[in-house]
């Protein structure tokens, strides 16, 4: 994949015990000083590593939401270390063969073919080869909107997920975008990792819905709330129903789709009532007994508490 873009290549120690960054001759000092995330941390180098050339972009807008920093191909040795912190980038590392391992926020993982890491390099980090090499590919990015799908990824426990080849495509999707010129550079960059974030953050999840075992009830207690949302649905219902004690139960649900049962029951009954005030004839109280609640004006309290206004105001705006 990497053949399309120009890398440039550096023999790290030509096999013996690796340097620290600086004292390698093979490294041009002014290319050293670009990677400013990398230069300040303790190194211990052996191997090659390729290094994607770096081509400028303009400091727009696009560029401030999310951009590239650095990317490179590494083949490390049994001796290979990185050790930094307060480090100004969010590191993905995608393991390619060989094994590594990680200490992260006081935790030590190790990393397999095809595992990958995001870390926040602001926090204290190690990561080194684990048995005789380690063949990674290392994506530094950065910029404001990345610290919220970072957070959103962090929270489900641990930085480590397996890879698969949607992320190999979301990866050539973006060096392709970086390395080739178009007027519209610095948004298909964003863009781009916007993309491979977007898909870390659902694959992390589900990978985690996957390992809980009231997930399969859950999921299919959302399809008939979905179904018979219109209903009489309680949670004594629904617990009775899936055979899950109504604590848990509320703690899974919120878990899974973000709502407490009863809130995700009556903001599903107050978005079909706002798709039937904009399309639809239907007087309030129809409206209101349409979507399972009876009292026009408990509807109508409801609907202000939660949009602002009334239904009548919301359905003439």
């Amino acid at each position: 994949m990497l053949e399309k873009y120009q890398m440039f290549h550096y023999e790290l120690g030509k096999g013996k015990k690796g340097l620290p960054i600086k004292q390698i001759k093979e490294f041009d000092t002014s290319e050293v000083e670009k990677f400013s995330s990398e230069s300040s941390a303790d190194f211990q180098l052996s191997g090659y590593v390729d290094v994607l050339n770096i081509i400028p972009q303009p400091d727009d807008q696009w560029k401030a939401h999310m951009y590239l920093q650095s990317f490179s191909l590494m083949y490390s040795g049994f001796d290979y270390f990185t050790n930094r912190d307060k480090s100004d980038t969010y590191l993905i590392i995608y393991t390619v063969s060989g094994n590594g391992k990680l200490e992260y926020q006081g935790q030590s993982y190790e990393l397999h073919p095809t595992d990958i890491i995001w870390i926040d390099c602001h926090n204290r980090h190690l990561y080194a080869t684990q048995g005789e090499f380690w063949e990674h590919m290392d994506l530094h990015i950065n910029g404001q909107g990345v610290l919220l799908y970072y957070q959103e990824f962090i929270r489900r426990s641990n930085p480590v997920i397996k890879g698969d080849d949607l992320f190999m495509k979301d990866l050539e999707n973006l060096l392709d975008s970086y390395s080739f010129p178009s007027p519209l550079r610095s948004m298909m960059i964003s863009h781009r990792i916007e993309n491979m974030l977007n898909h870390l953050v659902i694959k992390k999840s589900r990978e985690e819905e996957n390992e809980t075992e009231s997930y399969y009830s859950i999921e299919k207690m959302v399809s008939y709330i979905n179904k018979h949302y219109n209903e009489r649905i309680t949670l004594d219902d629904l617990s009775a129903n899936s055979g899950i004690s109504k604590f848990h139960l509320s703690r899974e649900f919120k878990k899974i789709t973000g709502f407490p049962p009863n809130e995700y029951i009556i903001n599903l009954r107050l978005e079909h009532a706002k798709r039937m005030l904009d399309n639809t004839s239907l007087n309030v109280k129809e409206i209101a007994q349409s979507v399972g609640i009876e009292n026009e004006a408990y509807f109508s309290r409801l609907f202000r508490n939660r949009t602002g206004i009334s239904p009548n105001a919301y359905r003439n705006k």
